[in-house]
């Protein structure tokens, strides 16, 4: 009996670093593949926001037709800002591993 409460006990702290050399692991290769990850502004939703977010951008600006002409100030084009909602969502999953006597 005393040896399977060794082994439990052994198995649980084995079971933690496994899994957080896993998380570690798992974000690196995340962060390799989110592209733009540097460019983003990260928000801070506060609490009692619930998991809605508002955010502030620029619009597109409209490509221009026609080449420019030596001498000639372009057009200007004006920025404008739209709102945008969204809703933060974790997603995620726990594998737990099969361990045998």
């Amino acid at each position: 009996m005393a040896e399977n409460a060794q082994l439990s006990t052994t198995t649980g702290g084995l079971l933690n670093s496994v899994r957080d050399q896993l998380a570690k692991e798992t974000l690196a290769i995340a962060m390799k593949n989110v592209r733009f990850y540097q460019l983003g502004t990260k928000l801070n939703l506060g609490g009692g926001n619930g998991k809605t977010w508002t955010a502030t951008r620029y619009k597109r600006v409209t490509l221009p037709e026609f080449g420019l002409t030596e001498g000639t100030t372009p057009d200007g084009s004006a920025l404008t800002t739209e709102q945008v909602t969204g809703t933060a969502e974790q997603w995620g999953q726990l594998q737990a591993p099969i361990l045998s006597n």
